[in-house]
């Protein structure tokens, strides 16, 4: 079955719009393959952001929101994989 969240800020893309998701992102399961992989953060009030995995250490994925060089530090349980991004 296939899963899409709706209204995803894509903010190195300046736009918002529908992303295929998979699973959550499980932090002892990355891989060097996962890096750069497209993710989709999900807040506390709803709010969906589409980003790329920097890196990772053995609490947090850095995750880059934005497109320039600084990540954010991003709980894995707020994550998941992008799969394919559908932009209206």
């Amino acid at each position: 079955m296939t899963t899409f969240v709706h209204n995803v800020e894509d903010r190195i893309n300046r736009e918002v719009g529908s992303v295929e998701v998979i699973g959550p992102v499980v932090l002892k399961d990355l891989t060097e393959a996962d890096r750069r992989h497209a993710v989709i953060y999900t807040s506390m009030d709803g709010r969906h952001e589409y980003g790329r995995i920097s890196s990772w250490n053995d609490r947090v994925v850095f995750v880059n929101y934005h497109g320039g060089d600084t990540a954010a530090a991003t709980q894995p349980s707020d994550l998941r994989f992008a799969v394919k991004r559908n932009c209206l």
